[in-house]
């Protein structure tokens, strides 16, 4: 009794799946279409430029589809309408893909395709995830009932062809081999042997073997059994019954639904190798089509059998176990070693080939597919990420901990390929991270210039902004990509936008140092002048990095030179900050004030003198500029000069008859931080002016003091031969010695203490020196102190001694050997007093000089 389902079977069919599609049906077919561009991009042979250009060309969206269609068909001579529900599917325009596979079945049997190139719509699908194990067993053996007398009508039909002609047997050995990457598997095999060759590579929810078999070699044949029925027909219409299934039952339901269906009949396997994986547990809601494309992708086409035929899924976990029919380990151990990254991206954690691993790893409990493309697009590995795509539950716009999206990370990274796979996908290309920043704005960052055609021909919004006011334009304008610029422009990209605080990017560009786009910007009516909030403009930030050649074009464009920024800088005092000498002179040309002072009094000439850029010194002092001038808080150009250590500048100075003597307002002099610093060569120089090294700060410091704090050996030398009085205290008491204990400068110790100096000399806390290297743990000073007789016993106001301050047993023990034996019963008493342990310094006995000097508010974009 022949059991084929019924349904009318037309005389003149009408185009099948491979056949080349026409004008007329694509545009009545896919009349709904909206989204005519992402849908172009996922068409094989056509290109963004071709998408660009028809785009241009037309105004109505009905024009542009037409003019998409035909340049297809002009460009793609092998085009078929599996192309068209292929790129509708990558689309995810699962409606259009039901209506046009509805319409091509009811006239016409399907051609051969991928088990990829065709997804089903939601509205198709029978069962749903919470289906459950009944629910599925049902349904398996309903599939099971109809699949053994459709694959026996299959065959009778094939022996009748091969009946009326022998030579169709040979095309069908070809044909297979062909189909499973074979080699003279199946020559001079008959009908009956290919048949059993083949067995172990179909099953009744995977019949696209079987189906394409068909199409190829059943085109057209009527089989009669009462009623003519065209056999090509009915197998496509089993195929869309097992397509229901295959693409809503989920792997937690196929356990026992296995077993009842194929127990029986499972094959002998214990001769085949058995590959068993441990899949993360998000796999347990995957369907039987993504175990089917896991299979697919992870061994070659030749090895790729029935999964329902020869897999396990053993209850509890998602563990599969696998017999690969007609191969061996050693072959399958080298193509899936080959692929150790596809095969982690996806959710594989454990791998083994018979007894043998090939992946071996813990298993992560947080793993997700969102995760998993996230991952596989940072690693760039666009198999994986079409794979996981392939899989249709996962969520593709899914955002990481700041916000980015696989289509992000894709385009900072330049993937291309990965970009195309996701716009095909439906990705987002808009979404924005926790700053603001999108998918555009991080491939012109980047430069990446065709994932940015991408993108636009993607409907991209260029004019998005980040949090602090950024665009696309702006990022690309300051990072030079020339093109890209140029690209967002004729987007209709705002050149004069301004981020939050003022920047543009005509200041990017200048700032950088980028001409081409200075002159873009420039053609496009942009204002030269603008400034930030804080006053500086393009003009302040070309000089201050030393673009002479954009300097010029702007001083052409009348840009004025003497413009202050807020601080009252301008751009001459940041060209003499930073150096830049042909800036310096091409400003000086156009008539400068090279004498302005900002808030704080800095002027250009103390800014060179600062940096130690002594060929502009050399110049302005040429243009009479006052050396002398001072800030507001007494500061001058020689002090600068002094404290940076330019040897050059401060013997061009004194020969100017500058004067080394001037202090600050707080007392501080050129020859106090010369000191301080350990420049030797000026200290020696500044001597032989006759400075007095002598002189204090308001405070107390001296030149003394501080070379002693910084343990400059050399300085204190000569200082010392200059009678020097190393004795001399701080307002606060502290003096040279005690600063060099603190420091645990052990050689300035020694010198002093062949000086003469007192070591128990107190602050006005009560702290000596002793105290100070106890506290700091210099075991190695509080020795030298002891055996110069310092006095262990000294008390501080608080009562401490350096035996209660100890900051280790050692130096405690050290100083209870230096008691005398009187003072035995005090030196017990005294240590009883250190119950909090031991100490060190407290920043409240820290005597440090501030690091004079106040840094130039140097501000930039």
């Amino acid at each position: 009794m022949l059991l084929l389902l019924s349904g009318d079977v037309e005389l003149n069919p009408g185009p099948m799946i491979d056949d080349r599609p026409d004008i007329s049906l694509l545009t009545q077919w896919l009349e709904p279409l909206v989204d005519w561009k992402p849908f172009g991009h996922c068409l094989p042979q056509l290109t963004y430029s071709d998408i660009s250009k028809i785009e241009a060309e037309n105004v109505k969206i009905d024009e542009r589809k037409s003019a998409l269609y035909s340049k297809w068909l002009n460009v793609a001579p092998t085009a078929t309408w599996a192309d068209v529900i292929n790129a509708l599917s990558r689309r995810r325009e699962n409606k259009l893909v039901q209506d046009i596979r509805r319409n091509l079945q009811k006239s016409a049997p399907r051609s051969a395709r991928s088990y990829r190139a065709i997804t089903l719509s939601q509205e198709e699908v029978m069962f749903h995830s919470a289906g459950d194990e009944k629910t599925i067993l049902l349904a398996l053996i309903d599939l099971k009932k109809e699949f053994p007398i459709l694959i026996m009508h299959t065959r009778l039909c094939l022996e009748q062809k091969i009946e009326k002609d022998p030579k169709i047997l040979r095309s069908l050995t070809i044909w297979l081999e062909a189909y499973m990457h074979w080699n003279d598997k199946l020559t001079n095999a008959s009908l009956d042997e290919t048949f059993k060759i083949i067995h172990p590579f179909y099953d009744l929810i995977d019949c696209n073997l079987i189906v394409d078999m068909g199409e190829v070699f059943l085109k057209d044949f009527k089989f009669n059994d009462g009623d003519k029925f065209d056999i090509v027909i009915e197998l496509n219409k089993y195929k869309d019954k097992a397509d229901k299934l295959r693409f809503s039952a989920q792997v937690k339901h196929l356990h026992e639904s296995l077993k009842s269906i194929y127990g029986k009949y499972m094959p002998d396997t214990s001769k085949m190798p058995m590959i068993v994986m441990k899949l993360h547990n998000q796999w347990h809601g995957s369907t039987i089509n993504g175990l089917s494309l896991l299979i697919h992708n992870l061994l070659p086409v030749g090895h790729q059998q029935s999964i329902m035929k020869y897999i396990t899924i053993s209850s509890g976990s998602v563990i599969i176990k696998y017999s690969v029919h007609g191969s061996t380990a050693d072959s399958l151990i080298e193509s899936t070693g080959g692929k150790l990254q596809f095969i982690r991206l996806i959710g594989i954690f454990s791998l083994y080939i018979n007894d043998d691993p090939v992946l071996q790893e813990d298993e992560n409990m947080n793993f997700t597919f969102e995760l998993a493309l996230l991952e596989a697009v940072t690693a760039g590995n666009n198999e994986a990420v079409e794979f996981l795509l392939q899989l249709e539950t996962v969520n593709i716009d899914h955002t990481n901990e700041e916000n980015w999206t696989a289509l992000m990370l894709a385009c900072e990274r330049g993937h291309e390929d990965i970009v195309h796979s996701l716009l095909c996908a439906g990705a987002n290309v808009n979404i924005q991270d926790n700053h603001g920043w999108t998918a555009l704005m991080t491939a012109s960052e980047h430069n990446h210039i065709s994932i940015i055609h991408m993108l636009l021909q993607a409907n991209a919004n260029p004019h998005l902004k980040k949090s602090n006011g950024s665009n696309a334009l702006l990022i690309a304008s300051y990072s030079g990509y020339y093109e890209v610029v140029e690209l967002l422009i004729s987007k209709g990209v705002d050149c004069q936008h301004q981020r939050k605080d003022g920047a543009n990017a005509f200041m990017a560009a200048c700032k950088n140092g980028h001409t081409q786009i200075v002159e873009l910007l420039l053609k496009e009516q942009v204002d030269p002048n603008v400034q930030k909030e804080d006053g500086w403009n393009a003009f302040m930030l070309a000089c201050q990095n030393g673009h002479t050649q954009i300097v010029k074009l702007l001083l052409k464009e009348k840009v004025d030179p003497n413009v202050q920024e807020n601080s009252g800088g301008d751009a001459f005092m940041f060209a003499c900050l930073n150096g830049h000498i042909q800036t310096v002179e091409l400003l000086l040309k156009e008539q400068v004030n090279h004498s302005i002072q900002e808030e704080d009094g800095w002027n250009a000439f103390m800014l060179a003198c600062q940096n130690g850029h002594i060929q502009i010194v050399e110049l302005l002092l040429k243009e009479q500029v006052d050396p002398n001038i001072q800030k507001k808080d007494g500061w001058n150009a020689f002090m600068s000069a002094c404290q940076n250590g330019h040897i050059q500048i401060v013997e061009l100075l004194l020969k100017k008859q500058v004067d080394p003597n001037v202090q600050a307002n707080d007392g501080v002099n050129a020859f106090m931080l010369a000191c301080k610093n350990g420049d030797t060569q000026i200290v020696k120089l500044l001597l032989k002016k006759q400075v007095d090294p002598n002189v204090q700060e308001k405070n107390g410091w001296n030149a003394f003091m501080l070379a002693c704090e910084n343990g400059h050996t050399q300085i204190v030398k000569l200082l010392l031969k200059e009678q020097v009085d190393p004795n001399v205290q701080k307002k606060d008491g502290w003096n040279a010695f005690m600063l060099a204990c603190l420091n645990s400068h052990t050689q300035l110790v020694k010198l002093l203490l062949n000086e003469q100096v007192d070591p128990n000399v107190q602050k006005e806390d009560g702290w000596n020196a002793l105290m100070i290297a106890s506290a700091n743990g210099s075991h190695e000073i509080v020795k030298l102190l002891l055996e110069s007789n310092a006095d262990p016993t000294i008390k501080s106001n608080e009562g401490h001694t350096a035996l209660s301050l100890a900051k280790t047993i050692e130096i405690s023990a050290l100083i209870k050997r230096f008691f005398k034996k009187g003072d035995e019963e005090d030196a017990t008493s005294v240590y009883s007093d250190a119950s909090s342990g031991y100490h060190s310094v407290s920043s409240g006995h820290s005597s440090t000089m501030r690091s004079h000097f106040p840094t130039f508010k140097n501000r930039i974009i």
